[in-house]
């Protein structure tokens, strides 16, 4: 049964809180004093148009990229929880070329568990089979993951989120570019993790799937324009301030 944020013990933190964070390239704004809470046991986009800093925002988050401002995870910084924490990130930040077969790379998520400087045993290479097999991929764990599909590399690096075992996922444009095989298999997935009380937030691109999908959305143009359950976000003044001139194509995309 999906869990009721509301009925969330008082005193418990949240999986995620944003206070006044800007991330910044060349001393120019992607993300500009962003501040915003995620609730437990929900499956957040983070929507808004080209350019609106979702991106940034995740990786601000995470300590990709410099950001002023502070993030924390389950009440402490974020350095502090990484071990609760899986990132997916996109497909274009990946170098494919680099030599290492599917269950290599599903393995390397069992890393921090593991230890860094600790051999992976014959079980670490267990749960890797059981994450691939789990998204269909069983039958490639030996392939080159240069040699695989986009839509299948995709979901080498969903097993790879799914083996840490996570309690919140950041998930940057997992479904753009990919079949429609690889996009049922991986909502199928995300919704279960929720259900099973897991956060999940992925950066999104398609707004017509949102109140399919999601429970929750953050809305972005640099700004925070609206975050919470999706039907309060993704109301047409909403869209007209984070979509502009592009209105009519956001709000077609969320009839």
């Amino acid at each position: 049964m999906l869990r009721d944020p509301a009925k969330t013990a008082a005193g418990v933190p949240p999986p995620l809180s944003i206070r006044n964070m800007t991330v910044a390239y060349d001393r120019r704004a992607a993300v500009d004093d962003v501040s915003l809470t995620i609730r437990n046991g929900r499956l957040v986009a983070v929507v808004g148009p080209n350019g609106a800093g979702k991106s940034s925002l995740i990786r601000g988050v995470l300590g990709l990229v410099s950001a002023s401002g502070t993030a924390e995870a389950f009440g402490r910084p974020v350095d502090a929880v990484r071990d609760r924490i899986a990132y997916v990130p996109q497909r274009a930040a990946v170098d494919w070329d680099f030599p290492a077969s599917a269950l290599d790379v599903v393995t390397m998520g069992l890393y921090r568990r593991a230890g860094w400087f600790r051999p992976i045993t014959r079980s670490h290479k267990d749960r890797a089979r059981a994450a691939l097999a789990e998204v269909g991929m069983a039958d490639f764990a030996a392939r080159p993951i240069g040699a695989l599909s986009g839509g299948q590399q995709q979901r080498v690096f969903f097993a790879r989120a799914l083996v840490q075992d996570a309690d919140l996922l950041f998930l940057d444009e997992p479904f753009a570019g990919v079949d429609a095989v690889t996009e049922q298999i991986v909502f199928s997935k995300l919704k279960a993790l929720r259900d099973d009380g897991k956060t999940i937030i992925v950066v999104h691109h398609d707004l017509d799937t949102v109140t399919d999908h999601f429970d929750d959305a953050v809305l972005l143009n640099k700004r925070l324009v609206a975050s919470g359950p999706v039907d309060d976000v993704l109301t047409p003044d909403n869209l007209a301030i984070a979509y502009g001139g592009r209105l009519a194509k956001a709000l077609a995309a969320v009839r």
